[in-house]
């Protein structure tokens, strides 16, 4: 009867090739009719039963493949978000590198630009003493020259008296040096006017330094910041990579259990947008999927292997009920665009339960 029960657990069609000499031997007596009939009614029974459960197992492989299938593409575009993000971040490197170097070519121009106008500012503090010094110079000459006329005029009004032939010549060497004040006069009034020119050239290319000086502050500042913003978004692609080098590793089994169920209270924060976490939610849900088809195929193997196979199937199937009728275990895949806010320490604690729960079932 066990080769009979074994046959049947591993196809429906496999009552066929049953060999019925012996039970035919068995029910040659008319007193063994009934039996036979209640055999052949618990064997028909018991072949729908296996019937059902197996198209039930099938229907559910099938739902699992489907699922694994959609996993293995949603990963693969995964990937390619991954190396998306990746050559940005490079881009990213590429520019911050360019900035840094913008950013020392501009810090040793504003250095050379200060040095210039501290150049300019003593060249106008100079040329402003030396207006100065002109400006008094040309008073004195002024002075000079009012004098000399007063004199010219005193000579020119005496000749009439009689006592005035003698000091007559002497206003006659006065003239040249009247001229010649008045040249230097004008020397010294273009000149002046050269220097104010002068400085209003200074003073007009001191405030282009400026302007430009305040620009290039300006500027610093913005590619300071551009630099932080960068800088930021930098951290925020470290963190992404190693959340996902994590759920990597726990999806292909290589964290432990005690190490899953120990961690302590604390959540991690979520600072990418809601696609990012259904995606890595969906990777949790995947290795979970994963782990329930391992361990069902295990048992349909096992099942093949046992001294009663049709008891270790029943007990199996009845523990995949008890796991799917805990909803807080599993979640199912239409949850996950929900439930996005779960965060990855409850994830981890959930398969923990999991894999603690299976445990316990495989054990009873």
């Amino acid at each position: 009867m066990s080769k009979g029960t074994d046959s049947e657990s591993e196809s429906p069609s496999s009552l066929e090739c049953w060999d019925y000499s012996i039970e035919l031997e068995c029910l040659r007596g008319p007193q063994d009719l009934q039996l036979a009939a209640e055999l052949g009614k618990t064997l028909l029974e018991r072949n729908k039963e296996l019937e059902t459960s197996l198209k039930q197992h099938q229907n559910v492989i099938e739902e699992q493949t489907q699922e694994i299938e959609y996993l293995t593409k949603q990963t693969a575009a995964l990937r390619e978000v991954n190396d998306s993000r990746l050559r940005i971040y490079e881009q990213l490197e590429v520019s911050i590198q360019e900035l840094e170097h913008t950013n020392q070519k501009l810090s040793v121009d504003n250095i050379s630009d200060k040095k210039l106008i501290k150049t300019l500012t003593a060249q106008i503090e100079s040329l402003d003493l030396r207006c100065e010094e002109l400006q008094k110079s040309m008073d004195e000459m002024a002075v000079a020259q009012e004098s000399a006329r007063r004199r010219q005029r005193r000579s020119v009004c005496t000749p009439d008296t009689p006592q005035a032939p003698p000091p007559a010549p002497a206003p006659a060497p006065a003239l040249p040096p009247c001229g010649g004040d008045e040249d230097e006069v004008l020397q010294l009034l273009q000149q002046i006017q050269e220097l104010r020119s002068q400085r209003a050239r200074e003073q007009r290319k001191a405030n282009d330094l400026e302007d430009q000086l305040t620009q290039l502050i300006q500027e610093n500042a913005c590619l300071e910041e551009r630099v932080a913003v960068l800088q930021q978004k930098e951290e925020e692609m470290q963190s992404l990579q190693e959340e996902l080098s994590t759920l990597e590793e726990i999806r292909q089994g290589h964290l432990c259990r005690r190490c899953l169920r120990g961690q302590d209270g604390g959540t991690l924060t979520a600072d990418e947008d809601d696609d990012d976490v259904s995606i890595i939610d969906s990777l949790v849900d995947e290795s979970q999927r994963k782990s329930v088809l391992m361990q069902l195929q295990e048992s349909l193997g096992e099942s093949c292997q046992g001294d009663n196979p049709y008891r270790d199937l029943v007990e199996k199937y009845e523990a995949l009920l008890k796991v799917q009728r805990h909803p807080g275990i599993i979640r199912p895949p239409q949850t996950v665009s929900s439930n996005n806010c779960l965060s990855l320490q409850e994830e981890l604690q959930l398969s923990g339960d999991f894999f603690q729960k299976e445990e316990v079932d495989s054990e009873g």
